[in-house]
């Protein structure tokens, strides 16, 4: 028996041709043999007459597979208008060998996706019919590929049948592959449901484990404009949503309608319930198409980044620069990812025989050198500024002042990192011999700690330096471990 973990529409597996196998997209799938006349048939249900539906299916079929009359599900007695199906290959007179296609009712309105599916790679399917609308049909996710006007509903005397056809009371496998997660819905499903509904395979719609809150699309490029649906899952859940960069509060405007963007656009939204927030910040970027592309797109990174620049123009190359200019076309050809270690502004712009084609594309890519390294953010922005996180002096092992002593050990000891004369920590050169820059006619005081937090024990209380370079010798180490502090004396 094939359960219905929905509702109650549970089916009959063929007796041959029928039977569960691992590796499915969501546990189990039901693999149907077509010269076994394989099928799963669950009786007179589901008319669906003059009434939005919709329905989701992920296929695979074997590789080059074209059998004719191929049904993924049907309600439909072949060689009349009735009922509807999902459908695969040539059907009759109609349809396309490696294609998917869809009707309600007539043939007449019978949409074809183009996508070749006989890959023998799972592929997500949804037909979504409206009344007095369209019947649309998806080939993994959205947009939709194809679609025709919506044809009336005509009943139909067949039973509804996944993997074949019945024609007068003769059941038929015709499907030859793999079919899983097979859901119907009564209504026709937008486009950011069936994109939720092939990103969660094995989840219904309205499920809790749904994520709270969905973009789409999730941000990327595109041409002309962009439409921005946006849903939750929360029930009683209202969405915020920014686009001036900042966080979404119960102030931000509230999502009622699809959004549409014309330009570069962040959006950030959020989901709310009775005045508090119940989900994270969701954030999504927006970037017309110009011509050319630049992967990331711009932002923050560590250690290191790779950067990947493409055209969608045919037979044009992506020239680009590093130093801030606009690009040429005796700048440098992009051919392989780019990799930086230091901030950087990336123009990129498309040229087809030397000519542009494309308007310049910029990306502004700063390193982050301070990161969770011992040092806390208040003591770096006190002495390097608010930008402290992209400014290579705040790294924890950098040495601003050149008093030979690093960020970390200069706030272990409470010292000024950008004041050679406050004060600094180092490190035995070699025992028992310490070694650190100095300015001359001024006076020292070095003292030891064995431990970060330890108490400190005073060396030498009054040195005078003579020479830029001191070297002192501390007869009385005992113990390698720990390090010099030196203060100024004044």
């Amino acid at each position: 028996m094939s359960i219905d973990a929905l509702g109650k529409l549970h089916g009959v597996l063929s007796t041959t041709g029928a039977s569960f196998v691992p590796d499915g997209v969501s546990g189990n799938a039901l693999s149907l043999t077509r010269s076994e006349r394989g099928y799963v048939i669950f009786g007179d249900v589901l008319p669906l007459l003059n009434q939005a539906f919709s329905i989701s299916a992920w296929i695979r079929v074997p590789n080059g597979d074209i059998s004719v009359q191929s049904a993924v599900i049907a309600k439909h007695n072949p060689g009349t208008s009735n009922g509807y199906g999902l459908t695969l290959n040539q059907v009759g007179s109609y349809g396309l060998p490696r294609k998917a296609s869809a009707f309600v009712a007539s043939t007449v309105a019978y949409p074809i996706a183009p996508t070749a599916i006989n890959d023998a790679q799972w592929h997500h399917l949804v037909m979504a019919y409206a009344p007095d609308d369209s019947l649309r049909l998806f080939v993994d996710g959205s947009p939709s590929e194809a679609s025709s006007t919506a044809w009336p509903g005509i009943p139909s005397p067949s039973r509804l049948i996944i993997g074949g056809l019945d024609s007068a009371g003769t059941l038929t496998g015709t499907f030859n592959g793999l079919i899983d997660d097979v859901q119907i819905y009564d209504a026709a499903l937008t486009d950011l449901e069936v994109d939720t509904l092939r990103a969660n395979p094995g989840v219904a719609l309205g499920s809790p484990t749904l994520p709270p809150l969905q973009v789409h699309p999730p941000g990327g490029y595109f041409t002309n404009s962009v439409t921005v649906p946006m849903v939750t899952s929360v029930p009683l859940g209202e969405i915020r949503y920014t686009i001036d960069g900042t966080e979404p509060t119960t102030d931000s405007p509230r999502y009622t309608l699809s959004l549409q963007f014309f330009a570069r656009t962040l959006l950030k939204a959020r989901v709310f319930v009775n005045g508090f927030p119940v989900s994270e910040v969701e954030s999504a970027e927006y970037l017309p198409d110009l011509g050319v592309r630049i992967e990331p797109t711009g932002g923050l990174f560590t250690n290191s980044v790779e950067v990947t620049m493409a055209t969608r123009l045919p037979a044009a190359v992506v020239r680009y620069t590093t130093d801030g200019a606009d690009p040429l076309a005796t700048s440098m050809l992009y051919s392989e990812p780019v990799r930086f270690t230091a901030a950087a502004t990336v123009k990129a712009r498309a040229f087809l025989n030397n000519f542009p084609v494309s308007d310049v594309l910029r990306a502004g890519l700063r390193r982050v050198y301070a990161l969770d390294d011992g040092i806390p953010p208040e003591w770096r922005e006190k002495y390097f500024g608010p930008d402290y996180a992209t400014d290579p002096r705040a790294a924890a092992d950098a040495d601003p002042d050149s008093d030979t002593s690093s960020n970390l050990q200069e706030y272990t000891v409470d010292t000024h990192p950008l004041d050679p004369l406050s004060g600094f920590a180092v490190g035995v050169r070699a025992l028992p011999e310490i070694r650190f820059a100095s300015v001359p006619g001024q006076k020292y005081r070095i003292l030891r700690r064995v431990r970060v937090d330890g108490p400190s024990r005073v060396v030498i209380d009054n040195l005078t330096a003579t020479t830029s370079d001191i070297r002192y010798v501390d007869a009385s180490i005992v113990d390698p471990a720990g390090f010099y502090i030196v203060e100024p004396v004044q």
